[in-house]
């Protein structure tokens, strides 16, 4: 019954239907029976295939062709692992086969049947593969078998150096036999078996059918081979997996590539945090500064597999870049999984295209995709697109003492990009999966006395505000209590250098780094002068970071950062400095965090001066227009308001 329902492509319930309906009285009556097992009932292959087509049933107009491939005879054979193999060893040798094996009765009227040998030994291969729990379905092999054509197409050269295809995983042998398939002339390539791995019986008649179509297999290795890589079930090591993909790619030199599909949760998806790790450690190395040439990634349809339920494969592809070694490259985050059929030719091309031409993907209109470069997206772990709004979506890992929500490291590029700070994608940055304690804080009467003190302080110059309007070359810039309180603007108070020597000859300038802060108001305010070079006005003073001990040259181990100073006093809640604490950090991390402050102040600098043109183009865009200091043809002006 269940064959009959498979024949007409049909359910099984939809063949008792018509048993029952079309009975004896019928004018059409089903077939009946040819054994009287009321339990098990078989039927008559050739019958029920001529009942199908002539009352137009089920959905199979090649019924009564295909009728002897869903025979019991046909059972046996696909169904015995040791008659399958023997008679697929039969048909590639059908001239010369032994008169005595019982094979031979059944095969002949297959043969009959499917007009050849070729066809019945692909009847085989595809019943043994429909076995399968999982599998890609007829969109996802239409798809990827029409990628492949385009690349061979492109790659051919000439017979004497053929494209050398090497399967990999457990899924990749039924797409490499389509793809043999769907050439009706020789195909160009050579299969490889150096990959090959298992012994079911689907895969050793799969290479049977491969050998029978004339296709040359090697154990070859070629450097510019195409690695066709399928695997459709999570493999059991996550990190064993990403270890064999890298020694792959490390037998593959510029003109060789890889086509990998495997379960998104692998390749894409971030909800398992030693899987999110582990690609996480494949695709970046930031000690090395290594970056894996994966070139596309994409999350593909849900019904691209059978029986995965709500599980999606994902495809990435790989080809090494032909750009100096550490220049950041271009790749492609794409979103597939709303796709429709019309996408299907489209969606082959850009797919070909990134395993052809991978350094110049720029040129090629990628559908459903970003394309940006390997630093921005592979060191940042970020491998997907949102399904909705084709954005990307961080996937930064996540550290083994940190909770699901912190993603300390994936914010950090993020708020980086969108505050346009370029350098940091220059920083080998990386999650730490040992955490340190938290920091060393001491208290302002610590950090500022004794001997190991890590700030100098330096009390302002007395100056009196009449004397501070000098303008010219060779003035000073004045920082006090108004430019502190933001009621003087920054620079507008200059005094003389040789008036500042005449009325305070002790008067220091500020170095490059040091903090004015103010504690003799309503809060402690305090202001970092990255630039140097100022006088400070009494009651303001400087606290100056110190990396040595005393007077002396030895370093000290921790240090006190302008930030981390200026943090402390803006955000004290007292204006008396004995509850004030600051926070230290080890000396080999200054340098590093005073080039990060300077380079974010700048960048605050150009974003204050852009608002603040801002602010003055409306303002004086809207009074000089409403009060007629400037006019424009309205009609014309007006379709940019729409």
């Amino acid at each position: 019954m269940s064959g009959i329902a498979n024949l007409a492509h049909v359910a099984r319930s939809t063949v008792s239907m018509w048993r029952s309906r079309y009975n004896v009285s019928s004018d059409t009556p089903f077939p009946t029976p040819i054994n009287n097992d009321l339990h098990q009932p078989l039927f008559d292959a050739h019958d029920i295939g001529h009942w199908l087509v002539s009352t137009k049933h089920g959905h199979n107009p090649e019924a009564i062709a295909d009728a002897p491939f869903y025979s019991t005879s046909f059972d046996f054979i696909v169904e015995t692992p040791a008659k399958a193999i023997e008679a697929a060893n039969l048909l590639t040798n059908w001239d010369n086969v032994p008169p005595n094996s019982e094979l031979i009765p059944s095969l002949a009227a297959l043969i009959e049947a499917g007009y050849g040998t070729l066809p019945v030994l692909e009847r085989i291969t595809d019943r043994l593969w429909e076995k399968n729990k999982h599998k890609l379905s007829k969109d996802a092999m239409t798809v990827l078998v029409t990628t492949l054509q385009q690349i061979i197409n492109a790659r051919w050269v000439d017979a004497s150096h053929p494209l050398t295809i090497i399967p990999w995983g457990p899924g990749s042998i039924p797409l490499i036999v389509q793809l043999a398939r769907s050439h009706s002339e020789n195909f160009p390539c050579r299969i490889s078996e150096q990959l090959n791995s298992g012994d079911s019986t689907a895969r050793a008649i799969a290479w049977i059918e491969l050998e029978s179509r004339n296709i040359t297999i090697t154990k070859d290795f070629p450097t510019d081979s195409l690695i066709v890589a399928v695997w459709l079930d999570y493999p059991n090591d996550e990190v064993s997996f990403f270890n064999a993909l890298d020694d792959q790619l490390l037998n593959l030199d510029a003109d060789g590539t890889i086509i990998l599909i495997a379960p998104s949760k692998l390749l894409l998806d971030n909800t398992d945090p030693s899987i999110t790790r582990a690609r996480s450690n494949f695709l970046s190395n930031t000690a090395t500064g290594y970056t894996a040439p994966l070139r596309y990634t994409a999350r593909l349809p849900k019904h691209w597999a059978s029986n995965l339920g709500k599980r999606q494969l994902g495809i990435w592809i790989f080809k090494r870049s032909t750009f100096p070694t550490g220049k950041a490259f271009p790749v492609v985050i794409a979103e597939l999984s709303g796709i429709s059929k019309a996408d299907y030719n489209t969606i082959a091309s850009d797919l070909a295209t990134t395993a052809l031409y991978a350094d110049e993907l720029g040129k090629h209109n990628f559908v459903h995709a970003n394309i940006t470069t390997s630093v921005k997206a592979w060191r940042k772990n970020i491998v997907a697109l949102d399904s909705v709004t084709n954005k990307p979506l961080l996937h930064a890992s996540p550290k083994l003492h940190a909770s699901p929500e912190e993603n300390i490291l994936g914010e950090l590029w993020l708020l980086a990009e969108r505050a346009q700070l370029s350098f940091v994608e220059n920083l080998p940055l990386e999650d730490n999966p040992h955490k340190s304690p938290s920091r060393l804080r001491i208290s302002w009467r610590k950090a500022t006395s004794g001997k190991d003190r890590v700030i100098q302080l330096i009390p302002g110059s007395r100056l009196p505000d009449g004397r501070l309007t000098d303008t010219g070359p060779a003035t000073v810039t004045t920082i006090g209590k108004p430019e502190l309180h933001g009621n003087t603007t920054m620079g507008s108070r200059r005094i003389n250098r040789l008036h500042l020597e005449n009325i305070n000859h002790n008067a220091k300038l500020t170095q490059p780094g040091d903090v004015v802060f103010i504690k003799n108001s309503t809060h402690p305010i305090a202001w970092i002068d990255w630039e140097g070079g100022h006088v400070v006005q009494a009651p303001a003073q400087i606290a100056r970071c110190k990396t040595k001990r005393g007077r002396s040259q030895v370093d000290l181990p921790l240090v006190a950062t302008p930030f981390f100073v200026a943090k402390s006093i803006n955000s004290a809640t007292s204006t008396d400095p004995h509850s004030w604490h600051v926070s230290l950090v080890p000396k080999e991390l200054a340098p590093l965090l005073h080039t990060i402050h300077k380079e974010v102040n700048t960048q605050r600098i150009k974003f204050q001066e852009q608002l603040a043109s801002l602010e003055r183009f409306e303002e004086l865009f809207a009074t000089s227009l409403s009060n007629g200091d400037i006019r424009t043809e309205l009609p014309s002006a007006l379709k940019y308001a729409n």
